[in-house]
């Protein structure tokens, strides 16, 4: 094993993972603790092209009126979350605070809604 993956293992042993939204303990395999995993604000309706968020009356795969306006030049766009407080937070802590952490759990985040559609 790694020297690298060692440390991983002994940190992940005296430190257990932390919910980046609340701070609770989680356990080795999960980012976010329950609760705070379900209040994130997953962009599950949203416009096939530009990912903008919809009502939730419009059916599904609807464009959104920017869309249809003035269509874009890419054939279409993912989000996983709406930039909502929750998640401004977070984004914003690591983008202009460095906090590196907290890139592992947006990534698993994006991954996890790019399996489900």
């Amino acid at each position: 094993m790694p020297v690298y993956n060692c440390l991983n293992f002994i940190q992940s042993l005296m430190l257990p993972e932390r919910c980046p939204c609340c701070g609770i303990a989680t356990g080795s395999q999960q980012f976010f603790c329950n609760g705070c995993y379900s209040t994130l604000p997953f962009n599950t309706h949203a416009c096939p092209q530009c990912a903008l968020p919809l009502p939730p009356q419009a059916p599904p795969q609807t464009l959104c009126g920017r869309c249809i306006q003035h269509p874009p030049v890419f054939h279409g766009g993912f989000t996983a979350l709406r930039y909502e407080a929750s998640i401004n937070h977070l984004i914003s802590s690591l983008k202009f605070n460095k906090q590196l952490h907290l890139v592992e759990p947006l990534a698993n985040l994006m991954i996890d809604r790019l399996g489900k559609l």
